[in-house]
């Protein structure tokens, strides 16, 4: 099929912390390990960003820890239920523990206009000079470093200047090496292994102030996204922004006086920014239908800060943070609608849950109780912010989100769902969802239940990965290890290393006429 090539936009996972920041690879920010745990204008309305970190181990959205992201269950924060466009994808953050590929072919398969096919001068040199040792995301393209000693990139024509890597950060990528990557709508930022970060794309994140240039030289620990601005964090504990002012690339000097010292870490939603102090404390900015502004009624509880974890990025209009305090409580920051605590802010919602448990949908949020393994919910009530009554003493070891709703694993190796979206299981898919499941891996808009005896079942809409083609059935009865998802597809590592996708087309769900077919014998694959 062919592609319309569309405007940039921005997970998620997801991971960020969850998308974002959970251990959770872009839709919606959320750091994120494609492991699981599980994102342009003064008025933001694409899908909200993710921070990811993949790796080639087990997937466990952010949950994109974006960003990835929570617990071990997280998929990416992801595509916007309608469409599935590079452009509506949100940014990410990739962590370079990925494994060398083996063989010199590079595969590439997906959205064209996202870099799911190699241009012909790049596929040459892979193919006589050697496969690269690590393939990492631009904005609508990837770049490939090679024998340690050659960068190479590959994307959307239209949109050349978004992932083409300019000559200078080359040179530092070779020379210094990659700690992680991380990219939205606009453009891509690469903290090296040295502390500096290097950074492409349109103007406002292409050039920086000539002070953030100067402090992201050395001493930076971590990059966060939102859809189209970067904070980093130094060292020292300061913070510093650039990009679109309007989701929180600019602050306003009071807010800068609080970020000059004390930040040990960023989480980011589709439109603003939170930082947690080494005293509990937090502090945001940015849209404030994202998060990015605290009530003074909100402001007293927000104390002894452990944990916080975003929205993911299906919802562009809205979004919100909630925190974990150290005795299990939590309070909640952003739009009422997406489980935040509004403009007049709540009191603290009463629930000891376990915090690596947490998770947030695109309206909602969902926990484990610490005192029994029961579900705890908040957020917008029809879309998985409320507990149907059958669910009250359920007793669960994982929950995932998907868009407009949730599924939990429970302790007897079943699986339930609640809301009104993509984790809605139909009566087909209860009859192989009732005991034995290992499992659950999500990609924000659909989950894959991975069973102890190597087979999958898939829930939620086909266009999304929530229907396994008659195609591949047979091949996904036995013997697969992992789940790696991608906005609206998945793929399946199987035992003898072989892969099998399925899902959207435009996100990986099948493979290009590039000599690659739904059922693969790689020697690696990299999902972003």
């Amino acid at each position: 099929p062919t592609s319309t090539p569309m405007s940039p936009s921005p997970t998620s996972l997801a991971p960020s912390e969850n998308p974002t920041s959970t251990n959770f690879p872009t839709c919606s920010p959320l750091t994120l390990s494609p492991t699981t745990t599980n994102p342009s204008t003064a008025n933001p309305t694409t899908d909200s960003p993710v921070t990811a970190t993949p790796s080639t181990a087990s997937p466990t959205f952010t949950t994109l820890s974006p960003t990835t992201c929570n617990p071990s269950t997280q998929g990416p924060t992801t595509c916007s239920p309608s469409s599935c466009s590079p452009t509506s994808c949100s940014p990410t953050s990739v962590s370079p523990t990925l494994a060398p590929v083996i063989e010199s072919v590079v595969y590439a398969w997906g959205h064209r206009d996202a870099g799911g096919s190699m241009n012909a001068n790049v596929s040459q040199v892979f193919q006589h000079g050697g496969g690269p040792s690590h393939i990492y995301p631009t904005t609508h393209g990837f770049f490939a470093i090679q024998h340690g000693n050659a960068v190479h990139s590959w994307g959307d024509p239209l949109y050349e200047n978004l992932w083409t890597v300019p000559h200078t950060a080359k040179a530092a990528l070779v020379r210094d090496g990659v700690s992680n990557v991380t990219v939205n709508a606009e453009g891509t930022a690469v903290l090296l292994k040295t502390g500096q970060v290097v950074y492409w794309g349109e103007d406002d994140l292409a050039n920086p102030p000539t002070d953030v240039a100067t402090a992201l030289q050395s001493g930076v620990t971590q990059v966060a996204t939102t859809k189209d601005a970067f904070a980093a964090l130094k060292d020292d504990g300061s913070v510093v922004v650039w990009g679109n002012s309007s989701v929180g690339g600019h602050m306003d000097n009071e807010t800068a006086a609080l970020l000059t010292s004390g930040v040990v870490k960023l989480v980011s939603t589709h439109g603003a920014f939170m930082a947690l102090k080494d005293d509990g404390s937090v502090v945001s900015w940015g849209h404030s239908d994202h998060g990015g502004e605290i009530s003074s009624v909100l402001s007293p509880h927000l104390t002894d800060i452990q944990k916080i974890v975003p929205t993911m990025g299906h919802n562009a209009e809205f979004g919100a943070f909630s925190l974990v305090k150290a005795n299990g409580s939590v309070v909640t920051v952003g739009n009422l609608i997406s489980g935040g605590g509004g403009f007049l802010g709540l009191l603290p919602i009463q629930k000891e849950i376990d915090p690596n448990s947490l998770v947030g949908s695109d309206v909602s949020f969902a926990a484990i109780d610490t005192n029994d393994q029961t579900i705890k919910t908040w957020g917008l009530a029809h879309m998985g912010g409320s507990l149907p009554p059958f669910l009250n003493e359920t007793k669960v070891t994982q929950i995932v989100p998907c868009w407009g709703g949730f599924a939990a694993l429970t302790t007897n190796g079943s699986v339930v769902s609640w809301g009104d979206g993509g984790c809605s299981i139909s009566a087909s898919q209860a009859t192989q969802l009732t005991s034995n499941v290992a499992r659950l891996v999500s990609n924000g808009d659909a989950f894959v239940a991975l069973k102890n005896d190597g087979s999958v079942v898939a829930v939620g809409d086909s266009h999304d990965g929530g229907e396994i083609p008659a195609s591949v059935a047979s091949k996904l009865t036995c013997c697969v290890e992992e789940i790696i998802p991608t906005k609206k597809a998945f793929a399946a590592r199987k035992s003898d290393g072989t892969y099998v996708v399925w899902g959207n087309i435009y996100c990986g769900g099948e493979t290009n006429d590039n000599g690659a077919d739904a059922y693969m014998d790689l020697g690696e694959v990299f999902v972003f």
